[in-house]
């Protein structure tokens, strides 16, 4: 069943910790997860549309603790096309199985 790329969307995720012991981890710790979880999960549409990599900013409230945010460039198809199917159904056309529809991405 073959799908048509119609765009695709860019945007940026964060992730925050408002309350981080950063005397008692390294912040550099999330990036490193974070890079760690994209190298297992990213396709070929991260390379293919040449998202940077991830940005930390730990904001030091006082001693102990900080704000740390992990920016996360992200992308993903936008309103990719899938071919209709028919079905034998009272109701009549169905889309392609996956997520409401028809998208699997």
């Amino acid at each position: 069943m073959g799908q048509r790329r119609i765009g695709y969307t860019t945007y940026t995720g964060e992730l925050r910790w408002d309350d981080w012991p950063y005397r008692l981890c390294d912040p550099q710790l999330l990036y490193t997860l974070v890079l760690v979880w994209l190298g297992d999960h990213a396709n070929d549409l991260r390379e293919e549309l040449g998202l940077e990599d991830p940005d930390i900013d730990p904001q030091p409230i006082d001693e102990q603790t900080a704000i740390v945010s992990v920016s996360v460039p992200l992308g993903g198809l936008a309103g990719h096309h899938r071919r209709r199917e028919r079905a034998n159904t009272a109701r009549g056309d169905t889309l392609a199985p996956g997520r409401p529809g028809g998208a699997d991405c």
